[in-house]
């Protein structure tokens, strides 16, 4: 290792320490060693050097290997990178070891929080080593193995891989069958209601169907006492069901001279198990009968059904599972003080009750919007008895909706738009949340979901050796920070979330350089024609890059460029590996113009790109920004198209008149492409479903019949060609020309004037090299 001097100088770089880009510190990076098997690390010096020091700005994966750059590449992999794969499997082989088992849905998933936590920042720092601290890491391997453990879990009502999925024969749109899904959706509701039924914790609450990844931690004194001591008394009846089979156990042993008691607890191969089951089938009723055992009785079917002792409350059917706790829930019952007994009809509307309905109708929010009384009302509450407090550390132990949180701070004030003017409705400067969730409905590969979650307090408690022990007591009591964070997902299109979270999810180098696992993940955010939940804000995440989509790859009309960018035949890393040129996609005889330097970001290409019908003029064509750059989080770029949409809503009209589809995904060259489109606010012609109806363009006239389209809506999916079809006559449409029909589309959603109002804005801005 000391013979090469690529590989000191970057020791010397990794044994520097202090703080890296991600926000790892020293203290930090050693809570990774939790995910790393020793074995692994007594392989490898460099592997504990790692994990214990600050990555150096160029990673391993771009050391030249005339440099020696092979060998400390080796040992990242060998022991640390596919150790971290085989931890995550193992994760996923525990989900179905306990689905085996029968464990109720919110105990099979094996990590609490803090853990989630943890390993968030281990594969952060690995993926840092890996790419150097210059790029930064990323979090892609953890959402592909996140969204992936949710679908086996259970979480998801369906996979998506079920689904019927047929694509145009020209490769421009993919057609998701409605229908399957609306099927597959139709014994959700059904699930969810048996899960409380039978004791589960209800996951409905706050503002939308999606506001429950953080479940509220206050409760009325009786929900408390069903909720934990009747959880230990659903236990302890389960116990004492176990051990009457136990009895009925050695009463078949001595009927049978077979140590049926052992058997029933052999091994996890279920060897033993499979060996009860099959004696018990074997064995005449009369015989049964004969030892004194009921044949029909329930915990003689149990016996016969699994073949081992009941070791859980989920093991038993559902129609049990409700007896055990319709008698635990008597039992609290008749030993239940006055305050703990639930009333027979409303509560009484006093203070305290309307703080816990608040609770659960507003979390994250103070308490009549008033934070002295939110303070004063809860700790009374807690101390007169009137109102229990539950850890959160308990409370996502009970949550279906499980997540892992992305932090940054924002650079760019967030602004909605009204009739009256524009308002500001985050300022610069705050630091802001993401949580990142699988989507329960999903109808794009990896689907999940990013809900903003700056609310609530959010922070570790590290015991004196810096290790993660758990929340702090403010976490703990889901103690509200920042109530402003809780804002809608209509009118409010929030660009520097989309950007930040792509940046965050996705690798920050080619395809070649990616490690196993990794995956590229394409971020947007839905406008209101495409979003059925207004008050939660939220971002749509899928598993895509901008190659998979030839609508995003249009030739420009227009283009900047950056000075840094170089004019090649075709995307590729220049001389130094850590610079892409990137080249602009343009029409024929197009002018490519030069940006000033770093006025977007680092190797920057602007791109302003007609869509419509062949040969159609640009006035009957949409718009498309398209911008293409190493660092989509760039100063410069963040206040461009946030400054430019406050431009377009001034010029053309207020957030009830006009939306914006915005994208950020990987062009799996190690760099980014940022979709900037403004739409108008359609308007739906008929009642009816929004996927069977016609809609209306209201700036053009133009209705979706007039222009013979069967869909004339743009979102997430739809905007790059990825439809959920209901109508026969639209799957018809796209399978016979998915260009042209998505061309006419993007046409059909023009804002008249855009095209205008972006050019003189480019100009006007002054990122334009004189």
């Amino acid at each position: 290792v000391s013979k090469s001097c690529g590989l000191r100088a970057h020791l010397a770089k990794t044994k520097a320490g202090g703080e890296t880009s991600a926000g790892v510190s020293h203290g930090q990076a050693v809570l990774t060693a939790t995910f790393v098997p020793s074995a692994a690390l007594a392989v490898s010096r460099l592997a504990q050097l790692w994990l214990t020091a600050t990555p150096p700005p160029l990673g391993l994966g771009l050391l030249p290997g005339a440099s020696g750059g092979a060998l400390p590449r080796a040992h990242f992999q060998a022991a640390l990178w596919i150790p971290l794969q085989d931890r995550l499997e193992d994760l996923l082989e525990e989900i179905r070891r306990r689905q085996r088992a029968q464990f109720r849905i919110h105990d099979c998933f094996p990590l609490q929080g803090h853990q989630i936590v943890e390993l968030k920042n281990h594969i952060l720092q690995l993926t840092e080593v890996w790419y150097g601290s210059s790029r930064g890491g990323n979090l892609s391997i953890l959402y592909g193995w996140f969204v992936e453990a949710m679908k086996v879990l259970g979480v998801t009502a369906y996979s998506y891989d079920d689904l019927p999925i047929e694509t145009s024969p020209d490769k421009w749109a993919k057609v998701v069958d409605g229908e399957a899904r609306r099927a597959a959706l139709q014994g959700k509701g059904s699930v969810d209601s048996a899960y409380v039924e039978t004791g589960g914790v209800a996951q409905k609450q706050g503002r939308s169907a999606i506001d429950n990844t953080v479940l509220r931690n206050v409760f009325y004194p009786w929900e408390a006492r069903e909720l934990l001591t009747g959880r230990m008394l659903r236990k302890f009846l389960c116990k004492m069901l176990a051990l009457r089979q136990r009895c009925v156990l050695r009463r078949l042993s001595r009927l049978l001279q077979l140590d049926m008691l052992k058997l029933a607890r052999n091994g996890s191969d279920g060897r033993g198990q499979r060996t009860v089951r099959a004696v018990l089938a074997a064995t005449p009723d009369q015989e049964i009968e004969a030892a004194g055992i009921d044949p029909q009785g329930l915990l003689f079917k149990l016996l016969k059904k699994s073949g081992a002792e009941i070791a859980g409350f989920g093991q038993l059917d559902e129609s049990v599972q409700k007896q055990v706790w319709q008698a635990a829930r008597s039992l609290l019952s008749r030993s239940a003080k006055p305050h703990q007994k639930e009333p027979s009809g409303k509560p009484p509307s006093d203070v305290f009750t309307r703080f816990v309905d608040w609770c659960r109708d507003y979390p994250g929010e103070f308490f009549e919007h008033d934070k002295s009384r939110h303070v004063l009302v809860k700790l009374s509450g807690i101390f007169s008895g009137r109102v229990v407090m539950v850890k959160r550390s308990a409370m996502e132990r009970m949550t279906l909706a499980r997540y892992f949180p992305l932090t940054w701070k924002r650079q760019q004030p967030l602004w909605g738009s009204a009739p009256q003017g524009h308002f500001q409705v985050r300022p610069a400067g705050v630091k802001e949340a993401s949580h990142v969730r699988a989507n329960e409905c999903p109808y794009s590969p990896l689907h999940g979901m990013a809900l903003s979650a700056g609310g609530f307090a959010s922070d570790q408690r590290c015991r004196p050796d810096r290790r993660t022990s758990g929340y702090t007591m403010l976490m703990e009591m889901q103690w509200i920070r920042d109530p402003q964070a809780n804002i809608e997902n209509w009118y409010i299109t929030d660009i520097e979330k989309i950007v930040q979270e792509a940046w965050q999810l996705n690798p920050h180098g080619p395809a070649s350089m990616m490690l196993a696992g990794e995956i590229v993940v394409a971020v947007g955010q839905n406008p209101k024609v495409g979003s059925s939940i207004r008050q939660t804000q939220h971002t749509q995440l899928a598993q895509g890059s901008w190659e998979c989509y030839p609508v995003l790859k249009l030739p420009a009309s227009s283009a900047f460029i950056c000075q840094t960018s170089e004019v090649a035949s075709s995307l590729s890393f220049s001389s130094s590996p850590s610079s892409p040129a990137i080249v602009p996609l343009v029409l024929p005889d197009t002018q490519v113009r030069r940006l000033a330097p770093a006025s977007l970001g680092e190797g920057a290409v602007l791109e302003v790109v007609d869509v419509g019908p062949v040969g159609a003029p640009t006035e009957l064509c949409g718009t498309m920004l398209r911008l293409r750059l190493l660092q989509p989080a760039s100063h410069g770029l963040l206040r461009f198209l946030v400054r430019l949409r406050l431009r377009i809503l001034e010029r053309l009209g207020n957030a009830e008149v006009l939306d914006f589809l915005v994208l950020c995904m990987s062009d799996n060259e190690g760099g980014f492409v940022v979709i900037f489109a403004p739409i108008p606010q359609l308007v739906k012609l008929q009642e009816g479903h929004a996927d069977l109806v016609p809609w209306a363009n209201p700036l053009t006239g133009e209705s979706s019949e007039s222009a013979g389209i069967e869909e004339s809506r743009l979102d997430f999916g739809k905007g790059v060609g990825h439809f959920l079809v209901l109508k026969p006559e639209l799957r018809q449409q796209l399978l016979e020309n998915g260009e042209d029909t998505l061309r006419r589309i993007w046409a059909f959603n023009r804002v008249p004037g855009a095209r205008v109002v972006i050019d003189d804005f480019i100009v006007e801005e002054g990122i334009i090299e004189d």
